[in-house]
């Protein structure tokens, strides 16, 4: 049983089950002195869902984080040209739905390899209360102006979101603000087989420029004070979850020019 007067609960355990998480999500709610929850994996996105709703009914919560790593709704996702009916090669997250199409990878590694994105199917968008949790965007050291830069300004990705980049120590590997939170967004081993590391001045991210027969190319990062708190942000995020027909691998699709973990 949670104890009422929890001010803060951390659960290491990578996987607490669904029966644990079904109980854990009951008694949420009646926490009335909560205000941080941490939990360092889930197994499945269906657990991830159970306490995302859950947490919403938390009346003094101000920082959750079980691996739900998210986009603004406003957060331009690139498309392929047959799927939209704009003419435009992106479409904001929170109008996206499961079955929509975009542009991805299969694996990070065939995007590092310099493969051009493919269509993939939507199999589940992910929608959750920002609460509030930090957003972030980044510089670039460019002074060429194009959507990918512009765009990467705003913050716009939360904290522990993995961007596909150039490491200090790994070579190719993912990338987050923080680095400790990022790892509980894998519930298998990377395709990558490199820990997430810290992004930070002196890493560099692959960037797409919304062509749809183009590599990714690296841009170095010059910094990353682009960030904000949730107070004046939107209500809600969202990430997108791919059917690749690969559950055991991270995929990767593409927002706002950004290579990103599903």
């Amino acid at each position: 049983m949670v104890n009422r007067a929890l001010t803060n609960l951390n659960l290491d355990s990578n996987n607490i089950g669904l029966n644990g998480t079904k109980a854990l999500a009951i008694a949420l709610p009646g926490c009335n002195a909560l205000t941080k929850l941490n939990i360092s994996g889930l197994g499945t996105a269906e657990e991830k869902q159970i306490l995302t709703d859950a947490v919403a009914k938390c009346p003094a919560l101000l920082h959750f984080n079980f691996g739900v790593c998210c986009f603004t709704g406003s957060s331009r996702v690139a498309v392929p040209a047959s799927s939209s009916s704009t003419g435009e090669l992106w479409r904001q997250i929170g109008q996206m739905k499961m079955g929509d199409i975009v542009l991805g990878w299969d694996s990070p590694r065939d995007c590092a390899d310099g493969q051009p994105p493919k269509p993939v199917r939507i199999a589940r968008v992910e929608r959750v209360p920002l609460n509030n949790r930090r957003l972030y965007g980044v510089n670039f050291e460019t002074s060429e102006v194009d959507a990918a830069s512009h765009q990467c300004r705003v913050p716009f990705f939360t904290d522990e979101h993995p961007l596909l980049g150039y490491g200090e120590a790994n070579g190719v590997t993912w990338l987050a603000m923080d680095e400790r939170a990022g790892r509980a967004e894998i519930t298998e081993p990377s395709t990558l087989h490199a820990p997430i590391e810290k992004l930070q001045p002196g890493c560099s991210l692959f960037v797409h420029r919304f062509a749809p027969e183009a590599a990714a190319i690296l841009r170095p990062v010059q910094a990353v004070p682009c960030d904000s708190s949730g107070d004046n942000c939107d209500e809600y995020v969202f990430n997108l979850e791919l059917d690749t027909g690969k559950d055991n691998e991270d995929a990767a699709y593409i927002v706002n020019g950004l290579i990103v973990m599903d």
